[in-house]
């Protein structure tokens, strides 16, 4: 009775802990991902901004991230072919002529090189992550 007693407490004290530290700790992973992404990667301000409240996770935003550098146009552009009118990675490299296959590996490199960690994504960046559409013919 007593092992039992005591494994309850354990295992309350140890889920109020989770629920008391997740979302703080969520918010500050977050805000770590995206300061080594600004610095340490080169990204601009304004674009980990847009990227961040895109609602992609963080492997999915890093990728858009290396995507709108390597085609130099801006992170909204690529993120309406993205959300808008459902291209593709390799799609949105096609339409502005840039080899899919260089940018991931310019991604691959530079994740392992400057060995960034990427928090878990959110219940709603999953979601938004592996939502897969046809492609809408013509922008419409």
């Amino acid at each position: 009775m007593k092992k039992t007693t005591l494994l309850v407490l354990i295992l309350l004290a140890f889920s109020t802990a989770i629920a008391w530290a997740g979302p703080n700790d969520e918010k500050k992973a977050r805000d770590s991902f995206y300061s080594i992404v600004q610095n340490t990667l080169g990204f601009s301000r304004s674009d980990c901004k847009d990227i961040r409240n895109s609602g992609y996770g963080p492997q999915m935003a890093l990728a858009l991230l290396y995507i709108a550098r390597e085609t130099g146009k801006s992170v909204s552009e690529i993120l309406k072919l993205r959300d808008n009118m459902n291209y593709s990675f390799k799609e949105i490299c096609d339409e502005y002529n840039v080899n899919y296959e260089v940018v991931a590996a310019k991604y691959r490199a530079d994740v392992i090189k400057y060995n960034i960690l990427f928090p878990s994504d959110t219940k709603s960046e999953r979601k938004k992550n592996v939502t897969t559409r046809p492609r809408i013919k013509g922008g419409k």
